[in-house]
């Protein structure tokens, strides 16, 4: 326990306790605003840093503790906000939100105003399946030039991660990583090191579906490792995108050691959502090992979590994933069924979900022997992933169109879609899939 929520505590029991024995006097009173920035102060570390259990307890106290209409007060609804946001928590999150748009406009107060706008903005991206990433990047950039232009640095890099993120989930990985250097370099004017934490998270992330190539994203992420000291939760996503990488280079064992040793911290730190959105890196890390029974495993846990919760953004990739580890072990049905669910749960521009399970149905419907419909359903997918930066989503296409090829006994249109696979394999750096691709076409190569 630390100094501020020590203290916090002690002014917060000496102001129920006088509250409790007779009326109020102007040095009880004095107490209950005490209290309340000390615990706020609590509360924002103990979220920078993961504590979920004691941002839980810190933050609904320094709310009932300020006093309304002051900044301290709209301050500690902004933290709870952003707690109920964490949670997935969208009835409580809505509730705090609009009492603090309500405040921040009586009060003039654009900053917290425009802060609030981008818990909101998170929420509705993450929590609704009408928002559009386009929609929410231009407003993402609205606030940034709002808190901007009133000189609050924090804020601005806190926009800016939001926009680096939205244009990450669009596939325009390298705009994102302007996006996150523009907000790192606000973060570090304003002394924030809980942004700095967000937005190299989120770098961390980029690493495993953009196009860094392996190696130089495994020492990217020792950097971010580096960097992450005091920050366990940053630790944690950095050691998944890691494993990751080093499945990519064929270290299965290094890999796996690493995605269990991440995950297993997010859990311990009661950050339940990021425990299973990052069951998908397991996952596809599973996939890649060739065991798709251990990806069907960690992907239901994944999403019978997330299912009891308002969050569809996470949702929405993992049964792309759930279909893709179906039909790998032979249950069309049902990787159909998860390529249904995606297509009624995805956002519209969400494209990742799309294209994968896309290519599922394609798969499936070429092993119906439907060639037609199953390269209608391949070459859509394919539209829309080449406009990405998303390498290791363009070579499982690439595959999935090689097998569609194969099957409708295409050999020449199969050889092209795999040398096209294994191209973006050797720009990965993912030297398990280059090799199973360099077999295939040995395989196909004509004799003598």
């Amino acid at each position: 326990m630390e100094l501020d929520e020590i203290v916090g505590y002690h002014l917060e029991q000496a102001y129920n306790y006088r509250n409790e024995l007779g009326p109020l006097d102007d040095v009880t009173r004095a107490l209950a605003p005490r209290a309340a920035a000390r615990l706020l102060a609590a509360a924002k570390r103990a979220s920078t840093r993961g504590d979920v259990a004691a941002t839980k307890s810190l933050s609904p106290r320094a709310v009932a503790l300020a006093q309304p209409g002051t900044a301290s007060h709209r301050e500690a609804l902004l933290e709870l906000a952003r707690l109920y946001l964490l949670l997935s928590d969208a009835e409580r999150g809505n509730e705090v939100l609009a009492e603090l748009f309500a405040a921040s406009e009586l009060a003039g107060d654009a900053r917290t105003y425009n802060r609030a706008r981008l818990v909101s903005l998170e929420r509705k991206v993450e929590q609704d399946p009408a928002a559009t990433m386009d929609g929410a990047l231009a407003e993402a950039e609205d606030a940034e030039r709002e808190l901007a232009r009133i000189g609050d640095d924090e804020g601005v890099a806190w926009a800016l991660r939001l926009v680096g993120n939205f244009l990450g989930w669009l596939g325009k990985t390298g705009e994102a990583e302007q996006a996150w250097e523009r907000a790192l370099d606000h973060a570090e004017r304003a002394g924030s090191s809980a942004q700095i934490a967000e937005i190299l998270n989120w770098k961390a992330w980029a690493l495993w579906w953009g196009p860094t190539p392996a190696d130089e994203g495994i020492r990217n992420a020792d950097e971010i490792l580096r960097q992450a000291a005091g920050y366990p939760h940053l630790e944690a996503i950095a050691l998944i995108m890691r494993g990751s990488l080093k499945g990519m280079r064929g270290d299965l064992d290094g890999g796996r050691s690493d995605l269990k040793d991440g995950r297993a911290r997010l859990y311990d730190m009661e950050l339940l959502n990021f425990w299973a959105g990052t069951g998908m890196v397991e996952a596809d890390f599973e996939l890649l090992a060739g065991d798709p029974v251990a990806a069907d495993v960690l992907l239901r846990r994944s999403y019978e979590f997330m299912r009891g919760t308002a969050e569809t953004g996470y949702l929405a990739t993992i049964a792309g994933f759930l279909s893709v580890a179906a039909l790998d072990l032979g249950r069309d049905d049902d990787a159909l069924a998860f390529a249904d669910e995606v297509e009624k749960i995805a956002q519209p521009d969400d494209f990742e979900p799309h294209v994968r399970s896309g290519c599922v149905r394609a798969r499936v419907l070429a092993r119906r022997g439907d060639h037609d419909a199953a390269a209608k359903a391949i070459q859509a997918a394919l539209a829309t992933v080449e406009a990405t930066e998303y390498v290791p989503l363009r070579e499982f296409a690439a595959l999935a169109l090689a097998e569609v090829e194969r099957l409708a006994g295409r050999g020449e249109s199969e050889w092209a879609a795999l040398e096209k696979a294994l191209r973006l394999a050797e720009q990965k750096g993912n030297v398990v899939t280059a090799g199973r691709v360099r077999e295939r076409l040995a395989e196909l190569a004509p004799v003598g």
